[in-house]
Order: C-alpha cells, then sequence, then structure tokens
C-alpha cells in the first residue's frame, strides 16, 4: 500500500521566520548557558590560561555559540512541518527496521531515501560523533533523534507528540516519506548541520594549533567549580 503525498500545513498560531519570539528567548538562554563572559575570559589570572590564550578561547565559544543557533533554527523549521515526525524520519535510514544506524546506512538514506547528496563521508563522522554517545560507531533511534530535536522544549515537543504516519499506512518506500515542503526543510537541515560542524571541527582545529594553548588548562580555566566535570 502506498502512501500519498500530500501538503504540509503551517501551524496557524504560528509565524515562521523570521524567528518567532519564543525561539528567540530560547536562544537567547541557551548562550547564557553555554557562553563564556568576555570580560572573565581576559581578566589575568583566570586559570592557568595566560590572557591571550584565554581571550582566544572565549572567541572560538562564542563562534560555537552561532553555529549552535544556526543549528537550532534549521531543527526548528523542520518541527513546524505538520507532518514530520520521528519514526518515519528514523525509517529513512534504518531501512531494515534493526533499530539503529551504521554510518554507511545514514549516508545511503541520505541519498536513496531523501535524495540529498551535498555532504562528505567525514560529515557523517562528524554527526556521529557529536551523537554517539555509546563510541559504538552506530546511532540507536534514541541517539539519532537527539540530533534533530530542537533544544527548545515547546518545540521538541511538537515533533515527539506526532505519531509515525507513512509506517502506519504500510509505506515501504522511505523515498515516498513526508511532503515535497517537508522533504525539502529536511534536506535544508542536513545541509545546515553539516557546515555547522564543519565550522566547528575547524574552530576546534585552530585551538589545538595554538602553541600555548593547552586542553587541560582550557577546561580548567572553564571549570570554574573546580569539578571533574562541566
Amino acid at each position: 500500500m502506498s502512501a500519498v503525498m500530500h501538503s504540509s500545513p503551517v501551524l496557524p498560531h504560528r509565524e515562521l521566520m523570521p524567528m518567532p519570539v519564543p525561539m528567540v528567548e530560547e536562544i537567547e538562554r541557551v548562550e547564557r548557558a553555554r557562553a563564556i563572559d568576555f570580560h572573565h575570559a581576559t581578566k589575568a589570572g583566570c586559570g592557568r590560561l595566560d590572557r591571550t590564550e584565554a581571550q582566544e578561547l572565549a572567541m572560538v565559544f562564542k563562534d560555537l555559540v552561532f553555529l549552535e543557533r544556526e543549528i537550532e533554527t534549521a531543527k526548528i523549521e523542520v518541527a513546524l512541518k505538520a507532518d514530520f515526525n520521528l519514526m518515519d524520519a528514523f525509517r529513512l535510514f534504518d531501512l531494515g527496521g534493526r533499530g539503529f544506524i551504521t554510518q554507511r546506512d545514514f549516508s545511503e538514506g541520505l541519498r536513496n531515501s531523501l535524495h540529498f547528496n551535498e555532504f562528505t563521508e567525514h560529515d557523517c563522522y562528524l554527526f556521529f560523533r557529536r551523537n554517539d554517545m555509546s563510541g559504538r560507531g552506530s546511532l540507536n533511534f534514541h541517539g539519532f533523534t537527539a540530533g534533530i530535536l530542537p533544544f527548545s522544549q515547546e518545540y521538541a515537543q511538537l515533533v515527539t507528540d506526532r505519531p509515525d504516519y507513512f509506517i502506519a499506512r504500510g509505506c515501504n518506500d522511505p523515498s515516498r516519506f513526508f511532503s515535497v515542503e517537508t522533504r525539502l526543510e529536511f534536506q535544508a537541515f542536513w545541509r545546515t548541520m553539516f557546515k555547522a560542524e564543519r565550522n566547528a571541527e575547524e574552530l576546534r582545529e585552530r585551538l589545538t594549533r595554538r602553541v600555548y594553548f593547552n586542553m587541560q588548562d582550557a577546561f580548567n580555566f572553564v571549570n570554574r567549580s573546580q569539578s571533574r566535570h562541566l
């Protein structure tokens, strides 16, 4: 039984871009939680980082926050598509129904199920490194959805409350999952995710190439509570 492609109505009580006010407030909250205060970063005597290295670390964290904002925006755009749901999204990649996906499953799903080719195998590696908390080289349903759900609970709830649609109706062709508009938005999400992760990796590498930068000193600088975890 095949599913008929259908339009994805925009939720009537929301305006799309420019950013909705709740989203702006959430992003500002994330920034406050994640960003290093620039004034503290440039004060002498903070941790064992000298002023130059502390300033560089603060600038990198600031850039990383902006990259996270771009990812969050892309996640919310997908979440606002009324036919988008997590079970169908995962099945785009878990073609065998095993309950987990490998990097190969992921790249094949992007190409064959989503018809998206704007990525490299290194992009897939970075996405898995970001979300594979077990280090097994695979993502289960929860690991995968953690990578695509918005940080904002309001928008994440929109997606988690939706049941699967195409699987429940016996559609066995993932290339037919979701409306055209939703598929394009999901492609745009991956485009943004991969670009942001590449830029984030460049920022991390920029730090490690600095002669006087030490990761342990950087951790001690950020870890003002002196605990072993942030």
